[in-house]
């Protein structure tokens, strides 16, 4: 998958294992790391799916149109769909199966 950054400074974070180990703590870091790796690794937004432990979901109310995939209990990869036009099924929802690029919008705790 293509991935973009919603910010320079995003990008800058998540291209630095130390910017990332000083923004988040080591742990996390390392597990943000591989969650990139997985995201970039996956062909459609449709295969993470098949990766349990991503919990990849839609995201509700004033963030519908975005997902959410796990890094640890607490933080979470917050991002939408890059592809122009957003490739959508007849009942209006986002095609999974068609969507292959991202923009990583943060990296958070959205549950604060």
């Amino acid at each position: 998958m293509i991935i973009f950054f919603k910010t320079r400074k995003l990008n800058k974070i998540c291209c630095s294992m130390t910017l990332m180990e000083r923004k988040f703590g080591v742990s996390v870091a390392q597990k943000l790391a591989r969650r990139l790796h997985e995201l970039s690794a996956a062909e459609i937004l449709s295969d993470l799916n098949k990766i349990p432990h991503l919990h990849c979901h839609e995201l509700k109310g004033a963030r519908k149109g975005q997902f959410a995939i796990n890094i640890d209990q607490r933080y979470r990869i917050v991002f939408d769909p890059a592809n122009k036009p957003v490739p959508r099924k007849p009942d209006g929802g986002i095609d999974w199966t068609e969507v292959n690029s991202i923009r990583i919008i943060a990296v958070e705790d959205y549950h604060d």
